[in-house]
């Protein structure tokens, strides 16, 4: 990985003469592409929720490995553990991001809907019409103000109800697209729970046992809630969240498939290669060459 943080990471975003941004401590990050790179990034993985805004043209990009080809106006929202690759522009692409971490997220969106959060954790692409743009952009506009303004003394807090107004906006603008009624809210709320502690934790834990004791509940309910709330079982989840990791990771040409697979809490190399092959029908090397 080329760095920590969103925005220290990718090639397209580490010249100010390609991007301008404003930050805010590791808390929040608000940029605009200026210039594209002669060449993409390679894929990498968010230590923070990421929201891309496509406000003008056409973007390519992989989340999670999966394609998606989005069209102004739209947004594409990337949970943290998640990948993220640009992959091809029109000439006219004109692109907007905001970076947040997980306390600031967390704080943020403790009342929103769990159902909606697993929604968009599987369908990323949020469609929004051109005065809804105009108006994320305004909002967008005020926290760069806010951030580089150094007389405000309620930095943080503002900066708060401002990204709380403007994820209000997408979510009625989500909800009305997909006519999206909201999931059972006890049930829903597990799911999430246990994504979030996967998305966190899969690397030392890759037994449901272990979440079902943070939890403090059955691994057999878990299961089941899981599996009806998110349509895939809690098993899997877990083999989900690992297999991007050793993707992300196997990209990285300078780290060893030993060193992966102990930093993925694999018992040995042979184990991780064995498991490995059972995802993707691949073997690491394999698919390290195929990229």
């Amino acid at each position: 990985m080329q760095g920590e943080y969103l925005w220290r990471m990718p090639v397209i975003f580490d010249s100010e003469d390609m991007m301008e941004r404003a930050h805010y401590g590791d808390d929040i990050m608000i940029g605009r592409i200026k210039s594209w790179n002669v060449r993409y990034p390679e894929s990498f993985q968010l230590n923070h929720y990421c929201m891309v805004f496509v406000t003008r043209g056409m973007l390519r990009t992989h989340v999670n490995f999966r394609e998606y080809i989005v069209e102004a106006p739209s947004i594409i929202i990337v949970f943290i553990g998640h990948v993220l690759r640009l992959v091809e522009h029109s000439a006219d692409c004109e692109v907007r991001l905001l970076a947040i971490s997980k306390q600031f997220v967390d704080d943020m969106l403790s009342g929103l809907d769990y159902g909606l959060r697993i929604r968009l954790y599987n369908d990323p692409v949020v469609h929004l019409t051109r005065d809804g743009m105009a108006i994320s952009e305004r909002y967008l506009g005020l926290m760069e103000e806010v951030v580089t303004c150094q007389q405000l003394s309620v930095t943080r807090e503002t900066l708060r109800l401002l990204a709380r107004s403007l994820v209000k906006l997408l979510i009625d603008n989500y909800r009305n697209e997909q006519q999206f009624k909201p999931m059972p809210g006890r049930s829903a709320e597990v799911a999430m729970h246990y994504m979030s502690l996967i998305a966190e934790h899969c690397k030392e834990h890759h037994a449901i046992d272990w979440y079902a004791e943070e939890m403090c509940m059955s691994s057999k309910y878990i299961s089941n809630v899981v599996k009806q709330i998110t349509g895939k079982s809690a098993g899997a989840w877990i083999d989900y969240h690992l297999l991007l990791y050793a993707k992300a990771m196997l990209l990285d040409n300078s780290v060893s498939v030993l060193q992966i697979a102990e930093q993925l809490g694999f018992q040995n190399q042979s184990h991780f290669g064995t498991w490995f092959k059972r995802q993707t029908g691949h073997s690491p090397r394999q698919w390290r060459k195929s990229r």
